[in-house]
């Protein structure tokens, strides 16, 4: 880690914690929301530098997680791999401002992609220190409306379709100013089999939208409201490839502690029945700059399976709370919080999830 970071950066001091851990202070400020056009853009390529130096040593970026309330953007996790047989090229796809693109470290032949994908919704274009800009018209990542929030999600699940189609598969996120996310997508010289991809998009603080889903995943996410969630369904509508259900209450603005776990019961749910109906998690991301949207699950073709599904929230300031889970998966969990965490465990409590 030390060599990949002095790679682009200048480390300024390193020091180690009691309980292991090290710390890396880079120069400058390269995580500072107010830091200006050139400061994001040399942050979003150092780290594009550092998820592929890593890779080729065997380490792969696998999750990226909000840990943290104050002091974190993003804990990004890696995972042990063999080093890649070929060389790799990672790039960065940045939502900037509340209507902006930024391609940063990647080939030309993406920059025609993405000005494919945005088309007649261009407004401006620029190339800056390895930065390929895109300026649309609106505010797209301000989703002031059910067309915009539609819109923005549909435009993003193209540019994952076409980026594929030039063998960029996608890799990981990092939230870089605590504000949307930058996506990773990586090359590594092999064609890539075909994908299909979908949007399940939890929006506002009552509805769940379907965007280019297949009639399968559509039925199945009525029927799971109304088999799981308290109340069921209050509304429905759709306007072209997006179907949206209201929900009876706010499940995406619990203000009790069973709200909070019964939303995330039936989150859990929903994503073990669409991989029953052949759609898996692709990731998660953080596209818009509205407070009151939440998480957009990307969902992508593969086999149907049966398998099962549970959530680990982190919650208030001092508790996990693990939902769904069977009783021995929960007590496995239960030990490995106790190995650990060295302060120790307070206490337990146990409820059960309302249908």
């Amino acid at each position: 880690m030390r060599f990949s970071l002095s790679l682009k950066r200048t480390i300024q001091q390193e020091t180690v914690g009691n309980d292991g851990g090290t710390c890396f202070k880079l120069s400058g400020f390269p995580f500072c929301s107010a830091g200006g056009f050139k400061l994001s853009v040399r942050t979003k390529f150092f780290f594009s530098m550092l998820v592929a130096d890593l890779y080729r040593n065997g380490w792969k970026l696998w999750l990226n997680a909000d840990l943290s309330r104050v002091y974190d953007f993003s804990t990004l996790f890696f995972r042990q791999c063999p080093p890649p047989a070929t060389d790799v090229t990672v790039c960065c796809l940045s939502l900037s401002h509340c209507d902006k693109f930024q391609l940063i470290n990647a080939p030309e032949e993406l920059y025609h992609t993405l000005l494919e994908c945005v088309g007649n919704l261009l407004q401006d274009k620029r190339i800056e220190d390895h930065c390929y800009e895109v300026k649309m018209r609106g505010y797209m990542w301000y989703n002031c409306s059910y067309s915009q929030s539609t819109n923005a999600r549909s435009l993003l699940l193209n540019v994952f379709r076409h980026f594929r189609q030039f063998g960029y598969a996608y890799m990981g996120t990092v939230n870089l100013k605590g504000t949307a996310d930058s996506i990773f997508f990586i090359k590594e010289g092999a064609t890539l089999p075909v994908e299909h991809y979908c949007v399940i998009s939890l929006n506002g603080k009552d509805r769940l939208r379907l965007i280019d889903c297949p009639k399968n995943l559509v039925d199945m996410t009525a029927e799971t409201i109304m088999d799981k969630w308290p109340g069921g369904i209050q509304d429905q509508r759709q306007e072209e490839n997006c179907v949206e259900f209201k929900m009876k209450g706010y499940p995406w603005y619990a203000w009790n502690r069973a709200d909070a776990v019964n939303s995330r019961a039936f989150v859990a749910e929903i994503l073990k029945r669409s991989v029953a109906n052949g759609w898996a998690v692709l990731t998660s991301l953080d596209v818009s700059r509205k407070p009151t949207d939440k998480g957009v699950f990307v969902m992508r073709s593969c086999a149907p399976m049966n398998i099962p599904h549970f959530c680990i929230a982190p919650s208030d300031s001092d508790k996990i709370r693990v939902i769904g889970a069977d009783p021995q998966m929960r007590d496995h969990i239960v030990n490995v919080i106790r190995q650990c965490w060295t302060p120790g465990v307070q206490g337990e409590s146990a409820s059960t999830i309302d249908n």
